[in-house]
């Protein structure tokens, strides 16, 4: 095997073991359908009526039979509800706080303390339905507040999303960054080992664009994401009953929370990297065909 050959196939080597990016990105969007079903489920108990025919029934057993279903769903809600704090809570606190900025460190504590609140607040709505002498009608108000309640309670959902968002596209920049700086140094050896690079630079400057792209959107979704927080602290001298600051009202979407549209324009951008240094494996592939 001659030397050129050497060098491009330890280049071809070097991007073929890349880590795949996406899999990291899935961490915290792992948490949306979860939340989707929590809802759907708030929803359907709160509109549950027994629909099927059933002519044997009395009315009394019509109502239990609806009482019951109202229960079994509600169950299922509390089951994904809780699945849904711990995962937050794991997540917040594989977090080290030595790698932590002191208002980081704020914003942790005080998310994994709303999470306890919360945890608390579906306990008591279990020991509610845990009363066996518990009415339709009851069952029918608990349904609705539980509705009013995740409205608040989505905000800050989305808030903790973000927060844990800003970690993962950092770490997800960091290993792109690492990979271009290692593929620029092979890069340079197979220029002086005199075969084409043109190409090849080419896709290495447009990947290079693309990681300046995704630092500066990350900046933006930190410092957007910050204000806030920066604000509420300034104006409370207690850590201890600062709310968290929702970044959009209620009524709009979540896709278009600042914060988040920048960490996702950041995530396209170190895909589009990613796209190019596998288009330059291809490139060297066939000069050492």
């Amino acid at each position: 095997m001659n030397h050129n050959s050497l060098i491009a196939k330890l280049f071809i080597l070097s991007i073929t073991i890349m880590p795949l990016f996406a899999h990291g990105a899935s961490n915290t969007e792992n948490l949306e359908p979860l939340k989707s079903a929590i809802n759907d489920l708030t929803d359907t108990v709160d509109k549950l009526v027994i629909t099927k025919d059933t002519p044997l029934l009395t009315p009394e057993e019509k109502i239990e039979q609806e009482r019951a279903s109202r229960l079994s769903t509600f169950r299922e809600i509390l089951n994904l509800a809780s699945i849904e704090i711990k995962d937050l809570e794991t997540k917040l606190n594989a977090l080290k706080d030595t790698d932590l900025s002191e208002e980081e460190r704020v914003i942790k504590d005080t998310f994994l303390r709303e999470l306890k609140l919360y945890a608390t607040h579906y306990k008591e709505i279990k020991a509610e339905l845990d009363n066996e002498n518990a009415s339709l009608e009851e069952l029918k108000i608990i349904a609705r507040n539980l509705k009013e309640w995740r409205v608040s309670y989505e905000a800050n959902l989305e808030e903790m999303f973000n927060f844990l968002s800003l970690f993962q596209s950092e770490t997800l920049l960091d290993t792109a960054e690492e990979r271009w700086e290692k593929i620029s140094k092979d890069l340079t050896k197979i220029k002086k080992s005199g075969l084409p690079t043109a190409n090849l630079q080419k896709l290495l400057g447009k990947a290079k664009g693309n990681l300046d792209a995704s630092k500066k959107l990350n900046t933006d979704a930190y410092e957007t994401f910050m204000k806030p927080w920066r604000i509420a602290t300034s104006s409370t001298s207690s850590t201890a009953s600062l709310l968290v600051p929702p970044q959009n009202s209620s009524s709009e979407p979540a896709l278009l929370n600042p914060t988040r549209v920048a960490l996702q324009q950041s995530l396209i951008n170190i895909k589009n990297a990613y796209q190019s240094f596998f288009e330059m494996n291809k490139i060297v592939k066939l000069l050492i065909k």
